[in-house]
C-alpha cells in the first residue's frame, strides 16, 4: 500500500480508521451483556492473572485490567496434554 500523498488520500484513511473503530466498538457493545451475565474461564499456560494485577502495569496494562476487572473472569492453568 502506497503512502498517502495528497490531502484528500489522508482524509479517506482517516475516515476508513474511523469506520473500523466504530466496528469495534459496536461488537464490544454487542459482547458486554454476555460477560456482565456469564461466568468466563480463560484456560491459559500463562500468567495472565498475576501480570493483569500486577502494580507495576504499562499504561496500556492498566486500562484492560480496570476494563476487564468488572466482569467475572476466572484465569485457569491448563492441563498437560498428553501424546
Amino acid at each position: 500500500m502506497n503512502p498517502p500523498s495528497s490531502y484528500k488520500d489522508i482524509q479517506k484513511l482517516t475516515g476508513c480508521l474511523a469506520a473500523l473503530r466504530g466496528k469495534e466498538m459496536t461488537s464490544a457493545c454487542k459482547l458486554k451483556p454476555y460477560f456482565e451475565l456469564h461466568p468466563t474461564a480463560v484456560i491459559t499456560d500463562q500468567p495472565l492473572k498475576r501480570i493483569l494485577t500486577s502494580p507495576t502495569l504499562s499504561r496500556r496494562m492498566t486500562t484492560w485490567a480496570v476494563e476487564l476487572s468488572e466482569f467475572n473472569i476466572n484465569y485457569v492453568p491448563r492441563k498437560s496434554i498428553k501424546a
